[in-house]
């Protein structure tokens, strides 16, 4: 995965697995058939998922459109579909995040993009009031969606399919001075640095400091063990790879 996706880390790989693992059944090795992949349905994704404490019936629609980017065209999401989809919302490049964009504003049923469909999800995007990074933590408004609209369809055409949409965009965002819109859009409407902090930016801080400390001598690497006593003889570990220095 590490050659497949744009984590250059096996480390950053090995918590998204954590992650994941935490939220689906994955039987024991010696009961775990040799072809079995662990998969998510949609409850298992929106608890896995950041929760977002303001417009809860909003943000589940907006959970209802990613998990089917998360699929990445099959019937569940798997870890490697979860992680690639990751790959590009946490470190893709704007024309990496076109045909992703593409799949969560798209008409499910017509599976192009029309007026009503765009309007429709990115109005649910933009109520959830998330900040976007790239444009000094902004929070998109109603006038940032029309204002998108108004431009993708300037010429009156019903509907875009991937190849219009990808072309539309690019168009708008290869400007150095493109208006603050395109840039929210880049953001998934503010969803994407939000999925970004909640997985990867504190792992991101966490490798780095780990390799300031690996320059430190001396200093101590292995496994932390802690154990906790649960409710009613249930007990809890968690291993957890130190550095210390």
């Amino acid at each position: 995965l590490t050659k497949s996706t744009k984590f250059s880390s096996i480390r950053e790989i090995e918590f998204l697995y954590y992650e994941f693992k935490r939220h689906v059944f994955i039987p024991e090795k010696k009961d775990c058939p040799p072809a079995f992949k662990p998969t998510m349905n949609f409850e298992q994704f929106e608890n896995m998922m950041p929760p977002c404490f303001s417009n809860k019936e909003h943000y589940r629609l907006t959970l209802q459109s990613l998990f089917t980017v998360f699929k990445w065209g099959t019937n569940s999401v798997t870890f490697d579909c979860w992680v690639r989809a990751m790959s590009v919302i946490c470190r893709g490049t704007p024309a990496d995040k076109l045909p992703l964009m593409y799949d969560v504003l798209m008409d499910p049923v017509q599976r192009t993009i029309s007026q009503n469909s765009l309007r429709f999800v990115l109005g649910e995007f933009s109520k959830l009031g998330l900040a976007c990074a790239s444009v000094r933590n902004a929070i998109p408004t109603h006038n940032d969606v029309e204002f998108i609209i108004r431009s993708l369809f300037s010429d009156n055409v019903p509907v875009l399919n991937l190849q219009q949409f990808s072309q539309r965009v690019m168009q708008h965002i290869s400007n150095p001075n493109h208006p603050e819109p395109w840039k929210m859009l880049m953001d998934g409407f503010g969803m994407f640095p939000y999925i970004y902090f909640n997985f990867c930016y504190h792992v991101e801080q966490i490798l780095a400091k780990s390799e300031q400390l690996l320059t430190f001598k001396p200093h101590k690497e292995g496994w932390l063990i802690k154990h906790s006593r649960g409710a009613i003889a249930t007990e809890k570990w968690a291993r957890h790879w130190t550095i210390v220095e």
